[in-house]
């Protein structure tokens, strides 16, 4: 009888085979499973069904032409090309675009190649004139030295960039821009402070270029500005230092907008500081199309948002009005269409409509209307004008490859055509992977390869019955078709396999036949062990019945689980296995096994005994803070380990070493290193039953020296400091410990305050690590900037190109560390909070020549003319 599964394939055909030499070629193909499914002519993964792969696997035409890059002419407004991360600048330069006094003052200025606002210029030509649906920003970025997978803040991009813009505009000679930064966008704040005891009134007026708006959820624009300018009173702890009473007194405070631009930028404060960090207000906003704020009325020209709910991620994109179409846009990076804003607006009333998002940015509004703006400067023409040139070179060198990969393609599918049409066939295996790969090709060149036949050959180095699923069937002449691109081997079914196989199955059908016999046997007087059975049943046993009852002592093992079989079920198990010894209920069991089994029994009873009773000496261990003055006894950490886990039931029982040095002394400083203690109660239940040995007595005191973890006022015996030196110096690598002196200044914020005040904290070091490692460590660990650090071992300082080794630090070690210099409030701090450090929006350079401070991207120097390098 054939067991009912056997390996891939068919195999009833075992039962009628009493010999492996009568195994026909008809039974090797049943068993690789190559004649149990028949041709189908439907879509199928079978052996031999090739109808899905060629559905599949053939290449259209127009799938092979995609290799080409198609260039497209531009129908309709222009998109930005996002590099990685910069949809924070494209939204911006779509709104600096679509502003036309903006885009005149930069089409009028007078401008080098390489300068910021040379670069910005050829974007505004470029999304005025180029026949290109994108514009690829690169130029104006790389010149920035802007990391383009670097998320940003569009908001902080927007004043570093209007600021160095605002710069260039000044060196103009054109009178007529060279204020344009500020005649467009400026305004004034008036903070007005009032004394409420001498009613004196201070007044103080600050510039602005965007006007911070704090929301408040569901409120209108209005609202939320009528809100912040509300008179805040001073009083408490906070009162006003007023000048003429020269004190401290009660006073209102009021900031408000005084004067207020022609194009007035609202930076709505989506992102906010809370305990946890910097994150996205979720705060409704409400805003009109029209705006009236002191009196003045202003239109809604342009919508900034930010998608996502993470302050430190997500997309950037705007609506922004087009004047000379009179329609809105929506600009997503590569991606500009006309804007239906009336799927995000809210009519509260006929006359007025309402926009409420709870992800607005920033809102650009217009006072009034702009002339449209003049004609590109000469050179930023040029640069268009030569890249439309471009862009048609590129169109018709796309039409004649075209042509050469429409005649390339009528070659490569007529060849996969070819051998296509007499695909079909049962004579010949291959491998799935490499017909598909050959059918996949989408050059002539794909045709030629060496193919991989490792995937259903076996160790024979034939045709693996087993593996025919990662095969296909293919016919003889689409065989020798094949051959003709790559030589393909002439591999048969494996006969060494398959007769393996037939023989197990062979083994297994009489196997099972006896596992189904002995089922169906009463129980009977006779032992075998359990074990062994039930493995048998599986037909994995190994040895005999009975061996696992056997003892040492060639007796019957008691603790062993038996089955009880009938002399048939005996007789049936040695017909297979042949004799083997047999144990009944009579047969007496091993008396020396079983006074072992007895006094083992007892010893572990024992062992648990001792180990509960010495649980409670753990209370007696190690307490924090160790009380000063009183006498305790050091016990080695490796013992302590051992023990607990002994008392736990989880360990050997440990044998008490001292683990002193060869002198009879400490090798380590208890002072620095933590150590393991127990008062003398517990020391002298632990000595009476681990000992006897000699104790390291230990007295604490109050009073720590620099450096130092605890003070030790005695310990006996003493520390043998060479022993300690030489074995502290001995490591790859150790524990430093880092002890933080008392700061001398808050910190940046409630988080980071925080993550500072630890007291302690430890770092890995090897002898190779420098004091600038160290610091670069404690940076990545608690923020705090490494020119803000000291570090002292002992009384000496350390200097950054220092090492572990040059300065004889030691394992368990402690630096201090005083911060000399940290931020008191965030308002303090003078660079972005996004990350533009390093690149060309901040920092200064100095002249060669007369070492005048320019800024970053001057070509000239300001004060002596000469070329900046």
């Amino acid at each position: 009888m054939a067991p009912k599964k056997a390996k891939r394939g068919e195999w009833s055909w075992v039962d009628g085979v009493k010999r492996v030499e009568d195994i026909t070629e008809e039974h090797r193909r049943r068993a690789a499973g190559l004649d149990v499914h028949s041709e189908c002519g439907k879509k199928c993964n079978s052996v031999g069904c090739v109808q899905r792969l060629a559905e599949e696997a053939l290449v259209t035409k127009a799938t092979y032409l995609e290799q080409l890059e198609l260039p497209t002419l531009r129908d309709g407004p222009a998109g930005l090309l996002n590099l990685g991360a910069t949809c924070y600048a494209n939204a911006f330069l779509q709104v600096w675009y679509y502003n036309p006094a903006l885009r005149d003052a930069v089409y009028r200025a007078d401008t080098q190649f390489g300068t910021p606002l040379f670069h910005l210029g050829a974007i505004f030509a470029s999304l005025d004139l180029s026949d290109r649906p994108v514009i690829d920003p690169t130029p104006l970025l790389d010149v920035l030295e802007l990391n383009k997978s670097d998320q940003q803040d569009a908001a902080e991009f927007a004043k570093l960039f209007q600021s160095l813009i605002a710069s260039a505009f000044e060196r103009q000679p054109d009178p007529a821009i060279k204020t344009v930064m500020t005649d467009l966008f400026q305004g004034q704040l008036e903070s007005t402070t009032q004394c409420l005891t001498c009613s004196t009134v201070r007044r103080k007026q600050d510039p602005f270029l965007e006007l911070d708006v704090h929301l408040i959820n569901n409120a209108t624009v209005e609202e939320c500005l009528e809100a912040q300018s509300r008179p805040e009173r001073l009083d408490g702890d906070n009162k006003y230092a007023c000048q003429v009473c020269r004190s401290p007194q009660p006073a209102l405070r009021s900031l408000a907008p005084n004067v207020l631009p022609p194009i007035l930028n609202l930076s709505l404060m989506r992102f906010i500081y809370a305990t946890s960090g910097r994150v996205k207000s979720k705060a409704v906003i409400k805003f009109r199309k029209h705006l009236v704020i002191q009196g003045q009325a202003y239109d809604l020209r342009a919508v900034l948002t930010h998608l996502g709910t993470s302050a430190h991620h997500g997309h950037f994109v705007c609506d922004v009005y087009d004047q000379s179409s009179d329609t809105w846009l929506h600009c997503n990076d590569q991606i500009v269409h006309s804007a239906d804003r009336k799927k995000r607006r809210r009519v509260d009333s006929p006359e007025v409509d309402v926009t409420s998002s709870k992800d607005a940015y920033m809102l650009v509004y217009y006072r009034s209307a702009y002339p449209p703006p003049c004609q590109p400067s000469r050179p930023l023409l040029d640069l268009v004008e030569a890249d439309n040139l471009f862009l048609q070179d590129e169109l018709r060198e796309y039409a004649r490859m075209k042509k050469v990969l429409s005649d390339e393609f009528v070659h490569l599918d007529g060849a996969k055509r070819h051998v296509m049409e007499s695909l079909s066939g049962r004579d010949r295996l291959v491998p799935r992977s490499q017909l598909i790969k050959w059918f996949s090709g989408t050059k002539l060149d794909d045709l030629f390869f060496t193919w991989d036949f490792d995937s259903i050959t076996c160790m024979h180095k034939a045709i693996d019955p087993n593996e025919t699923s990662q095969a296909k069937l293919i016919s003889q002449d689409a065989y020798d078709k094949l051959s003709i691109y790559t030589p393909l081997p002439d591999l048969a079914l494996c006969s060494i396999c398959i007769d393996a196989e037939y023989h197990r199955l062979v083994t297994l059908s009489n196997h099972t036949s006896c596992v189904q016999e002995l089922a169906q046997l009463e129980p009977g007087p006779f032992l075998v062990s359990k074990r062994w059975l039930d493995l048998w049943r599986k037909g994995q046993a190994q040895g005999g019945p009975t061996d696992d009852i056997f003892c040492e002592h060639h007796a019957r093992w008691d603790e062993v689980k038996v089955v009880r079989l009938s002399p048939e079920a005996i007789a049936l198990l040695q017909s297979v296995h042949g004799d083997f010894e047999v144990f009944d209920e009579d047969t007496p069991k091993c008396p020396i096994c079983a006074a072992q089994h007895d006094i083992a029994r007892q010893a572990d009873d024992m062992r648990f005994a001792l180990a509960k009773e010495e649980r409670h000496w753990k209370k007696m261990l190690s307490r924090s803070p160790a009380p000063f003055g009183v006498d305790h006894y050091l016990l080695p950490q490796q013992f302590v380990d051992k023990w607990l886990a002994w008392i736990r039931e989880a360990g050997e029982r440990p044998v008490l070493d001292m683990e002193l040095c060869p002198h009879g002394l400490l090798d380590w400083d208890p002072m620095v290193q933590r150590c393991s203690y127990i008062e003398e109660p517990g020391w002298k239940q632990i000595n009476e039953r681990y000992g006897p040995v000699t104790p390291i007595v230990i007295r604490f005191g109050p009073n720590p020296l620099p450096g130092k973890r605890t003070q030790v006022v005695n310990v006996l015996p003493g520390v043998c400091d060479d022993c300690r030196v030489a074995k502290a110096r001995n490591f790859d690598t150790t524990t430093i410990h880092i002890v933080r002196a008392e700061p001398s200044a808050k910190v940046i914020s409630e988080k980071r305050a925080s993550r500072s005040r630890a007291s302690e904290f430890s770092i890995e070091v090897t002898k190779a690590t420098t004091v600038k490692d160290i610091k670069l460590e404690i940076c990545s660990l608690y923020s705090l900037s490494p020119i803000s650090q000291k570090l002292l071992y002992g009384s000496l300082e350390l200097d950054s190109a220092d090492t572990v080794e040059s300065l004889g630090i030691m394992a368990d070690d402690r630096l201090t560390l005083h911060v000399i210099q940290e931020i008191h409030d965030i308002d303090d701090i003078e660079l972005p909070r996004e990350g533009f450090g390093g690149t060309a929006l901040l920092g200064s350079r100095s002249c060669p020549s007369c070492t005048f401070i320019n800024t970053p991207l001057a070509l000239q120097c300001d004060m002596c003319g000469g070329q900046m390098p």
